[in-house]
């Protein structure tokens, strides 16, 4: 819901279906920046213009931000305490 909200506001649309392509609704590379900034803002995930050209529509850009929360939530952390610290 909340990234259909922000490509309506970005497009300036009441409504945009979740298979309609950001692009072919208008859309462009400094509105798809737009867009970014209110991604990070909204779920903390940066997406580059690349992942709106790959997948340019609500359903499948949901796709790829939930895969990156869910990557992020399984990366080992960098304060692992099992590692030995070797010094060079």
């Amino acid at each position: 819901a909340k990234l259909s909200v922000i490509f309506s506001q970005v497009l300036r649309r009441e409504q945009v279906g979740i298979e309609e392509n950001f692009f072919r609704l208008g859309g462009h590379s400094l509105l798809a920046a737009q867009v970014a900034a209110r991604i990070r803002e909204a779920f903390g995930v940066s997406l580059e213009l690349r992942a709106f050209l790959e997948s340019p529509t609500i359903g499948a850009l949901a796709r790829e931000i939930e895969f990156r929360i869910k990557a992020a939530d399984t990366t080992p952390s960098t304060r692992d305490t099992d590692r030995e610290e070797i010094e060079l």
